[in-house]
């Protein structure tokens, strides 16, 4: 294996066992990507089974609307999920393909109870 292949293999890797969750679906709204915190994340809807699924059969009302709009005019969304399990930040934004979109990636971050700030001084950035 080349340097560039393995480059290559590591880049395309890297997302399988990040620490978040990520999903991607395309322009149908078919899920097409789960790396492996995806498919643990949604286990109890069917987890890998998903995929191939479409995600608007996944949601109901205002979500669904919501996602319905982003796939026919690619915008950002991110939102808080609280449960008793734990808090998500979700992150959702379109994917492009040869400079048009091509679908919807979205992120699932696990939040802590307490996130520390820091503000900075801009004129030492």
């Amino acid at each position: 294996m080349t340097h560039s292949q393995e480059t290559d293999s590591i880049v395309s890797d890297w997302r399988l066992e990040a620490g978040i969750a990520i999903t991607v679906c395309d322009l149908e709204g078919t899920i097409v990507e789960m790396n492996h915190e995806s498919v643990r994340s949604f286990a109890k809807y069917g987890g890998e089974a998903l995929l191939g699924q479409n995600l608007l059969d996944c949601h109901s009302g205002n979500a669904r609307e919501k996602l319905k709009s982003m796939l026919q005019r690619p915008t950002t969304n991110t939102y808080i999920i609280r449960r008793e399990d734990g808090s998500r930040l979700i992150h959702q934004f379109p994917w492009m393909r040869d400079g048009k979109p091509a679908g919807l990636v979205e992120f699932g971050f696990p939040v802590p109870d307490a996130i520390p700030g820091t503000l900075k001084d801009p004129q030492k950035a």
